[in-house]
């Protein structure tokens, strides 16, 4: 079985990050906006390691979460924002995320909705 992950894995053909690329994250994760419940948001920078939402793709600020709820397993998260973002199935659900993975949406950054059709979220509901 772990021959076959690693087997997996080592197709994937997963490429180390380049010093560009961890600056260019560094730079964005310093970069923390503030948000209240009603804000529209998105994801900055392309992943935040969430399935949903994508980059492009709004979601909506519904509570501040104080004190924020830290994960130190696996990934780090410091979870402070709950939000709704549409699901894959076209419901929209709720999940706590890190706000300094998001900014301000603009309808401007709005994605292709014939886009989504085509590859939808992740997200499981």
């Amino acid at each position: 079985m772990l021959d076959e992950l690693l087997n997996a894995v080592e197709e994937m053909n997963i490429q180390p990050a380049t010093v560009e690329e961890l600056q260019t994250f560094k730079e964005g994760y310093d970069v923390q906006e503030a948000f209240k419940p009603g804000d529209l948001i998105t994801v900055k920078n392309g992943d935040t390691g969430y399935n949903s939402p994508r980059e492009g793709e709004p979601a909506i600020v519904l509570e501040l979460i104080e004190p924020p709820v830290i994960f130190t397993k696996g990934l780090f998260r410091r979870e402070d924002i709950a939000i709704g973002v549409k699901g894959p199935r076209g419901r929209v659900f709720a999940f706590s995320a890190d706000s300094r993975y998001f900014k301000h949406y603009t309808p401007a950054e709005a994605v292709n909705e014939d886009a989504d059709a085509a590859c939808p979220a992740e997200a499981t509901e």
